[in-house]
């Protein structure tokens, strides 16, 4: 039986599993996002992704946490995955993924988010969010077989003088948005193979001021945790949901 667009947008999931990876032990920001899945409306199961060890490839952390959700896709019974990088954490209490809208099938299988202010690259995948449907299980699965020809551009997977992956490596090329980083290669190599399954959502929603609260999700990218607890920005703009423990102490 043929189903009508407003049927497919009726079937999108409401509800998802959070997910994180590190290659480190839990921080606050883990458990400030882990409380807030527990007072969500939407958030079903938060899951923290650990240091990735089946197969023990030793992955350079910007591809093993893409080889993990690839993995975490095909063991999941959550109906949608919501990613988010461990240096961020949710200020909107209320957020659900909103897969409606499209067009082409009355739900979109994606949704991302563009790099947060000052930075300007039209996605940036510390926080996204895909159906368990068949698309949104082959964007996971299509990123992390970009591996195959990436690999030689690391050290200890390429030869001896592999751009990534040293001390000296150039990171406009192997960093956060270098064209042999994890992020580059879905923007370029894999989201134009599924354009009209996907949307993005404002500018905003990656949101790095820590002078408000403003934004869905404040990602303290490059560094910017330094200065997150100077700015009090979890006592600010989550205490109703999570209790902030005494952080007089240099680790956090």
């Amino acid at each position: 039986m043929l189903r009508s667009a407003a049927d497919a947008a009726d079937a999108a999931p409401k509800h998802f599993e959070l997910v994180q990876y590190d290659d480190r032990p839990p921080t606050i920001y883990n458990n400030a996002t882990r409380a807030w899945c527990v007072q969500s409306s939407c958030c079903q199961a938060y899951t923290h992704l650990s240091t990735y060890l089946t197969p023990p490839l030793r992955l350079p952390p910007l591809w093993a946490r893409v080889k993990a959700l690839a993995d975490h896709v095909d063991t999941t019974n959550a109906t949608a995955l919501v990613w988010l990088d461990s240096d961020a954490f949710f200020v909107d209490r209320d957020w659900c993924p909103d897969f409606s809208r499209s067009p082409k099938t009355g739900s979109f299988s994606a949704i991302f988010s563009p790099d947060p202010l000052p930075w300007h690259k039209p996605i940036n995948i510390g926080f996204f969010a895909l159906q368990m449907n068949a698309v949104g299980k082959a964007i996971a699965r299509a990123h992390w077989a970009l591996w195959t020809n990436v690999s030689k551009h690391w050290s200890g997977f390429g030869p001896a003088g592999a751009e990534c992956g040293r001390d000296d490596s150039n990171w406009r090329i192997c960093k956060w948005g270098g064209k042999w980083a994890s992020q580059y290669q879905l923007t370029v190599h894999v989201l134009p193979r599924f354009t009209g399954d996907y949307t993005v959502l404002p500018r905003d929603t990656q949101n790095t001021d820590q002078r408000t609260c403003n934004g869905t999700v404040k990602h303290l990218a490059a560094g910017h945790w330094k200065t997150e607890r100077k700015n009090m920005l979890l006592e600010r703009c989550i205490a109703d949901f999570f209790i902030v423990p005494n952080r007089t102490a240099e680790n956090q």
